[in-house]
């Protein structure tokens, strides 16, 4: 494997030495299970969304579109995700499965961030195009996912939709456009 990343990456301007290259290796399989796990679970949730659009268009849907905005995540679900994330310093398996299990919670905070941004931008103007625009940097830059995961890492802790204002009920759509 060593060669092959030295003739990709171009080991001649010695930058790749042996020591960054096995670094790399290293990495790269500490954060396998969780990307694994992460795009999994990104792919369910979009044939899922996909699903039940196509469903609910067709009038085929047996039950009402759920609000996403009332998501919650139970509260003992930080303890887990905590322990997950400890763990997943371990050496061996045991570090590797907590790797992959920190990052499906990983996923579920960001799916209540996401809630959470849903509950406050409900009836503004131009909610579809924030949402889509946020949607987009999630999906394509990191660290703005770690940020919406972080928010919902905090909702539990501090109530964050507790705190806001309730959502308008004149102006909700049926079932909040699919959100």
């Amino acid at each position: 494997m060593l060669p092959l990343i030295h003739d990709t990456l171009g080991a001649n301007e010695g930058v790749w030495t042996e020591e960054a290259t096995e670094n790399l290796r290293m990495l790269l399989t500490r954060a396998l299970p969780a990307v694994i796990a992460i795009v999994w679970i990104t792919i369910a949730l979009f044939n899922m969304w996909l699903a039940g659009t196509i469903a609910k268009g067709s009038g085929h849907a047996l039950r009402p579109w759920p609000d996403f905005h009332t998501l919650e995540i139970p509260n003992v679900m930080v303890i887990a995700f905590a322990l997950s994330l400890a763990l997943s310093f371990l050496p061996g398996i045991v570090g590797l499965v907590a790797t992959g299990f920190a990052g499906a919670f990983l996923i579920a905070y960001l799916l209540q961030g996401l809630a959470v941004i849903h509950f406050y931008t409900l009836g503004m103007p131009f909610r579809t195009a924030m949402l889509a625009v946020l949607y987009f940097a999630v999906l394509f830059l990191g660290w703005v996912a770690i940020i919406v995961a972080i928010l919902g890492l905090g909702e539990p802790v501090f109530g964050l939709r507790a705190r806001g204002n309730a959502p308008p009920s004149q102006d909700i759509p049926d079932n909040d456009k699919h959100d």
